[in-house]
């Protein structure tokens, strides 16, 4: 998200408090550093009144498209 500042400060908190944030860890370890400092970032974010969800992508099965417009067809990938 971008936006502008344009000096009201009660339109900026309105905007947060509507906002989610979202902490992806790309590291091979489900359990490792990474996801250890990303949910310590949640709850300082969680404290501060903000929504924060952290997702690992360990274990996803993530390839590549491969152009074969099946999405087009089905739906989805």
């Amino acid at each position: 998200m971008v936006f502008f500042w344009s000096g009201d400060i009660d339109l900026i908190r309105e905007v947060l408090s509507l906002a989610k944030v979202i902490l992806l860890s790309g590291s091979p370890r489900a359990k490792g550093n990474t996801m250890q400092v990303l949910s310590e970032c949640a709850g300082v974010i969680e404290a501060e009144g903000l929504e924060a969800e952290v997702i690992s992508l360990h274990g996803k099965n993530i390839r590549s498209c491969i152009a074969c417009y099946k999405c087009k067809e089905l739906g989805r990938c």
